[in-house]
């Protein structure tokens, strides 16, 4: 797990510019992120504003705050994740889906098979157990859906960012 910095700033002025620190990890291909909110910056476009001015003497106390408040509270929650073994992960997917609406997990009204989409999430899981020579747990089963929101789902970043959250926020509800 790293930290990451992420802004946001359109050309145009159309939106504020914005930005809010987080962690990834790096080892995920699939864009997998967590990040709290609480430190965060929003500032209204201007063009005859300075940015660096307001912004970057700033950066240095939020990260460190950053740092120090969340780091250890954001790993504490994913070994949490990581200890708590899923015994069913055909199981976990439904409730999951059950909770979060994402997508059905049957393939139809009239069969109860999973559908492409859970069958994807099953078999993310699945490898990366066997990846990783794991027995499957809420990490895995969390990083599988946040695989599919992020590689087949094609959402824009925003909707992801927020699927994502909402995601965390139920797998982590398991532990």
């Amino acid at each position: 797990m790293l930290p990451m910095l992420r802004f946001k700033n359109l050309y145009d002025g159309s939106e504020k510019t914005s930005g809010h620190f987080g962690y990834y990890r790096e080892v995920c291909s699939n864009g997998l992120h967590v990040s709290e909110v609480q430190v965060e910056f929003s500032i209204k476009h201007d063009r005859n504003y300075n940015y660096s001015e307001v912004v970057m003497p700033r950066l240095n106390d939020l990260f460190n705050k950053f740092l120090e408040n969340e780091f250890y509270r954001i790993s504490n929650k994913f070994k949490k994740m990581k200890d708590f073994k899923i015994i069913d992960t055909k199981e976990f997917v439904k409730a999951i889906l059950e909770k979060t609406k994402l997508f059905r997990y049957e393939s139809s009204n009239k069969n109860d098979d999973p559908s492409k989409l859970s069958r994807e999430v099953i078999g993310v899981l699945n490898y990366e157990t066997l990846l990783l020579d794991e027995v499957p747990n809420l990490w895995l089963g969390y990083n599988a859906f946040n695989s599919t929101i992020h590689e087949t789902l094609k959402k824009g970043f925003g909707q992801q960012e927020r699927l994502d959250k909402m995601l965390f926020d139920e797998v982590y509800a398991m532990a």
